[in-house]
């Protein structure tokens, strides 16, 4: 049976009810696209996953490439799409993934989406697809970028700010920053499980369809506000339960944090309930920190300056020589600076969906994972 896809415009637009036909791309209309999507995969320890292709393929025999990847089947999302191919062509799965760019080639008919995906699992875990694949390796950035020219997938490379060579800017010298700050949520804790059992519960409640809810979630953090909760208010909810049992470190924490404590004090200030230190410790991170200021003890909540100056008190530490790392524009950067400390934004969680309205709202930098917080630092 041949393979079906969805059919997009070329505004990316799904046709409903239009359905394409894998072989007969030469019948698509000029504005009849269908979808690819590609995966690129980073190890925790930061090196990068090249598959060969096998030499019986027909396009590029026996070059390695950079991405697994290939159509969407019908009915499936871009992520969908992506989770499949990477586990069909790597065997592997994904502990994180996140979208990192979008194009659109018309001679094939293509819309392309591109993703990022870490994982921690052991090296050799990776399964060679038969006829698809017959090798791999992991490579370190510095050997990726030199095999640029030489690989059969080459587009990802504008997308991936990973693949960017990040300048160490004075106000991270080593001689000038003392302590680390780092938020929790969304920063050292991947929390995404969390929002989205949350966000369940909604749907059951007022019973909606998940992915309505879901998308009304994210309309509402695209206009920076906490899009969680302003669901559960425009349905006259109460607060609903948040499952901290759902909340795992990132793949990158215990690396990031174990490399920067040897160089850099390491404090939180994070929005929490009662028992932050403990939960650090259950996690086998609360080794790595020398001070915890959190809301619950303090009796004051970010964006709160008062936090801010507890922890700074408490380190001995001058703001200027102090660096706020969080998801939050609102909670973390723009109390941080106003407070003279410099400032990292990391794009994870929801917070990654903040639109930035103003000069206070702009972080010193910003990334999307903690490995790129470690390549500035280091």
């Amino acid at each position: 049976m041949s393979e079906l896809w969805d059919c997009y415009d070329k505004a990316f637009q799904k046709l409903e009810g239009k359905i394409l036909v894998r072989g007969q791309e030469a019948t698509f209309s000029a504005d009849e696209y269908h979808l690819v999507c590609d995966v690129a995969v980073r190890h925790a320890d930061g090196t990068f996953l090249l598959m060969q292709r096998d030499y019986r393929k027909e396009g590029y025999p026996g070059k390695w490439e950079f991405t697994a990847g290939g159509s969407a089947l019908q009915g499936e999302s871009p992520e969908e799409c992506a989770k499949r191919e990477l586990l069909e062509e790597t065997g592997l799965v994904a502990d994180s993934m996140r979208e990192v760019g979008r194009t659109t080639i018309d001679e094939n008919h293509s819309h392309y989406v591109v993703y990022m995906a870490v994982v921690s699992c052991e090296k050799d875990a990776v399964v060679l697809q038969d006829g698809e694949t017959i090798d791999y390796r992991w490579v370190e950035k510095s050997e990726l970028l030199k095999m640029k020219e030489e690989l059969a997938t080459w587009r990802v490379f504008e997308m991936l700010p990973e693949l960017e060579i990040l300048p160490k800017l004075e106000l991270f010298s080593t001689d000038k920053i003392e302590w680390l700050f780092f938020d929790v949520g969304s920063t050292l804790l991947n929390e995404e499980k969390a929002y989205l059992h949350r966000l369940q519960d909604v749907a059951e409640a007022v019973n909606e369809p998940f992915e309505n809810i879901y998308e009304m979630a994210i309309a509402f953090y695209r206009e920076n506000k906490k899009g969680d909760l302003e669901v559960m208010q425009a349905y006259g909810l109460p607060k609903l339960t948040w499952y901290k049992e759902d909340e795992v470190l990132y793949p990158e924490t215990v690396l990031c944090l174990e490399k920067l404590s040897k160089r850099y004090k390491i404090g939180i200030i994070a929005n929490q309930s009662l028992g932050t230190a403990d939960r650090l410790e259950q996690h086998g991170i609360l080794k790595y920190i020398d001070l915890v200021v959190a809301s619950a003890e303090e009796g004051v909540s970010k964006p709160d300056r008062r936090i801010f100056e507890i922890a700074l008190q408490r380190a001995g530490c001058r703001p200027e020589s102090a660096v706020m790392i969080g998801d939050r524009i609102d909670n973390d950067i723009v109390p941080a600076k106003k407070m003279g400390m410099k400032t990292v934004w990391i794009k994870q969680g929801f917070g990654k969906y903040w639109q930035i309205r103003g000069e206070e709202e702009k972080a010193d930098y910003e990334v999307h994972d903690l490995k790129e917080v470690l390549t500035l630092f280091e």
